[in-house]
């Protein structure tokens, strides 16, 4: 099968199974997809972090931050309680500032991110490369657009691209994929937060290999780099329920995976290799500690490592 005949395969998803942007679909599931899973997310990124763009966008969202300030309190109780779980707003705020890093580490010409949601990379890093693509599917997209459109008024529309884009769908890879062309743009990192886990194993090998033969056509020698390779959370009793609460909501179950040497068996089946970039110098350094206040280091690091940075390329010929 050729790499064009890889990307072509499509499979059905629901809504929820992407339209992700992150770790806290809390609403129920009677409620739209959109606000099941990004929304949440975004509300705890803007109380919980100094993330930019991250208040701004909640708030351009509809979003009334003072109406959720309990948020914070709830924090510092649990983590005055001296449990595992009163750090957890430490993994969301240390994968993204993991992935920053990584970024910066990696310094592609072009970004594709899938499942966007209402994260603020695109908006605050967008003029950092020659061409940077947000994707999502399409309610949420247009709802993003909105809120780029309200903040950014000034931004290249032709270099900071919003599109609709399903991960399960190699026909959508490929027009994204066309863009960079377009611009002679081949050094791409292809990148996600807070998705790949909610998607079976078998969505999961669909989307690896979308994903290698979009690489393959595209960007040979760029990455596909994210840190949802690793996460569990399943650290302690209270972790366990809180996934279980968590995949209620979202209306899947969470695929992850247990070993080192499993991502990388998974990875190699698709004709790809793995590095994993340590993050454990962020203890100490971020936000969300301070304002949950989170003064165990091991329990921040125990969550910083559960969402290390993967970085992911073609293994070569």
């Amino acid at each position: 099968m050729t790499p064009n005949q890889d990307l072509q395969k499509d499979m059905p998803v629901t809504d929820t199974a992407i339209a992700l942007d992150g770790l806290a679909p809390f609403l129920k599931e009677s409620k739209p997809a959109i606000q099941n899973t990004s929304l949440p997310t975004a509300i705890n990124r803007a109380l919980m972090t100094d993330i930019s763009f991250a208040r701004e966008i909640a708030e351009a969202a509809g979003v009334n931050l003072a109406e959720h300030a309990g948020i914070v309190n709830e924090a510092r109780t649990d983590a005055a309680r001296g449990t595992l779980f009163g750090a957890s707003y430490c993994m969301l705020d240390g994968r993204y500032r993991s992935m920053d890093e990584a970024l910066a580490k990696l310094a592609p010409e072009g970004v594709l991110e899938l499942a966007a949601g209402h994260s603020p990379r695109g908006i605050a890093t967008a003029g950092t490369y020659s061409l940077y693509v947000e994707t999502d599917l399409a309610d949420l997209v247009a709802q993003k657009r909105e809120i780029v459109e309200a903040l950014k008024p000034d931004r290249d529309p032709s270099q900071h691209i919003i599109r609709p884009l399903n991960a399960l769908h190699g026909s959508d890879l490929i027009a994204a994929g066309a863009l960079f062309e377009e611009k002679n743009i081949s050094n791409i990192a292809l990148t996600h937060e807070g998705l790949f886990f909610y998607l079976t194993r078998d969505e999961q090998k669909v989307m690896r290999d979308n994903v290698a033969a979009f690489l393959k056509q595209f960007s040979p020698n760029g990455a596909w780099v994210s840190p949802d390779f690793v996460y569990d959370a399943r650290l302690d009793e209270e972790t366990t329920v809180m996934r279980a609460t968590y995949e209620r909501s979202a209306g899947r179950p969470w695929t992850t995976f247990s070993t080192d040497d499993e991502i990388r068996e998974f990875m190699r089946d698709g004709g790809l290799k793995v590095e994993f970039l340590g993050n454990d110098h962020l203890v100490g350094m971020l936000e969300s500690a301070r304002r949950s206040g989170a003064t165990n280091p091991d329990h921040v690091l125990r969550w910083l490592r559960e969402c290390r940075v993967a970085v992911v390329r073609l293994v070569g010929p």
